[in-house]
């Protein structure tokens, strides 16, 4: 190979080697073995970054770390959910046929949507992806699925991960939330994810410390040139970070009580010393760089070298 065609290749995309080959670690490291850690991403931009977490830890860790962390990608998109499955994920499809019939119509409706979803919101919810509408993505994640609900098939997608840990019993669990908060489906689901979360650990007579890496509207205006989607992205996100909010402000309030009801009839009591999340972590900045960073970070957090959250 010339020079001028070896500076070409080096000069495609960016690499940072540091004290790595270009490809892994020279030695892998040792994996956090100290806790067990499930990764879930919800929508695109949650799913990119535990993607990209998940390669970078296949690249610079040993391989056993598999055994101790699992990956779940939550989505309505088909296409997104298909590349998380041949990248080794276990997928959550909330987009089910006839879910127009069951939930858009008023009159159709149980009591359980009737409860939050206005008498008039009347959308296609058959369509793939939640249309940049936050109440669409916690609709599908609550819809009929075989004789079940979509947010059951969750927690049951947990309570086999938690089963299958049974020689790690003595282990704290690390669930891990990426999501972003401009579209639909991640910034509709998120809450109802870590909820869902802390109903199956405990169903399990376990605990869990739940984080939630959230990425801001910013993170996505390159994808969102003009003025309405722009309008619809950082509405989406203002209201996330508003319900965030709302429920992490019970940790400052030993007074208040929230009772949060799930579709199946299952509860969960959040207060000041039981939070929806342990921590939240907000992300900004390019889509391509605010999911590289997440995704080194995710990554170093499974590593012995003691990362932080």
């Amino acid at each position: 190979m010339t020079d001028d065609k070896r500076q070409k290749v080096l000069q495609i995309g960016e690499v940072n080697v540091q004290n790595q080959t270009l490809f892994a670690v020279a030695v892998p490291r040792n994996y956090n073995d100290d806790r067990l850690t499930i990764m879930i991403g919800s929508g695109g931009s949650g799913i990119d970054a535990i993607l990209d977490a998940k390669k970078s830890a296949d690249n610079i860790l040993r391989e056993n770390y598999r055994n101790q962390v699992m990956f779940i990608a939550v989505d309505a998109d088909g296409k997104k959910l298909r590349q998380a499955e041949r990248c080794g994920v276990a997928t959550i499809n909330l987009s089910r046929s006839g879910a127009t019939d069951r939930i858009s119509k008023y009159n159709y409706r149980d009591s359980f949507f009737k409860a939050w979803m206005p008498a008039n919101f009347s959308v296609n919810f058959d369509d793939e992806g939640s249309n940049q509408r936050r109440m669409v993505g916690k609709a599908k994640f609550y819809d009929e699925s075989d004789g079940s609900y979509v947010n059951v098939l969750f927690r049951n997608k947990l309570r086999e991960i938690i089963q299958g840990w049974g020689a790690y019993q003595g282990l704290p669990i690390d669930i891990i939330i990426a999501s972003g908060l401009a579209g639909g489906t991640g910034s509709g689901t998120f809450i109802d994810l870590a909820v869902n979360a802390r109903i199956a650990c405990a169903a399990q007579g376990r605990t869990a410390q739940i984080y939630s890496y959230l990425f801001l509207a910013d993170t996505v205006e390159e994808f969102n040139q003009n003025i309405t989607d722009l309008n619809s992205v950082y509405t989406n996100c203002y209201a996330a970070l508003k319900e965030t909010e709302s429920y992490q402000c019970l940790r400052q309030n030993s007074k208040r009580k929230e009772v949060f009801q799930v579709r199946d009839g299952a509860s969960k009591e959040f207060d000041s010393v039981s939070p929806v999340f342990d921590r939240v972590i907000l992300v900004s900045g390019s889509y391509k760089g605010s999911k590289r960073i997440v995704a080194e970070c995710l990554a170093d957090l499974l590593s012995d070298t003691g990362g932080a959250f």
